[in-house]
């Protein structure tokens, strides 16, 4: 996991200049074009890399049919962006995502 390093850095964000970073269309394209994509967000309520709400807020408005946000699977995390690093969170996202795994292999 490379974090702050020069693989990472600078950051590109000359596609979205003057307005922020909405990958929301995107996200939605790709539902859309494949109706058995699902997705899986882990949120931290004190995340302060990814605003907790912004990333509700981006699901709630994605202009997706019901069935559609039936795809969708929100889990939420006393944590911050990394929630596996608290063992009992990591333990318990891990969990989470095995869930979600089996239910999206089986529909």
């Amino acid at each position: 996991y490379e974090i702050l390093t020069g693989k990472v850095r600078p950051w590109d964000y000359s596609g979205f200049e003057g307005r922020y970073v909405d990958v929301a269309g995107r996200l939605r394209s790709a539902m859309v074009q494949n109706p058995r994509m699902r997705v899986f967000m882990a949120s931290g309520y004190f995340d302060l890399a990814t605003p907790h709400f912004a990333a509700d807020y981006v699901i709630d408005h994605l202009g997706l049919e019901p069935d559609f946000m039936k795809h969708v699977t929100v889990d939420y995390y006393p944590a911050g962006h990394m929630m596996y690093v608290n063992d009992a969170l990591r333990i318990r996202l891990s969990e989470d995502v095995r869930r979600w795994l089996r239910g999206a292999a089986s529909e």
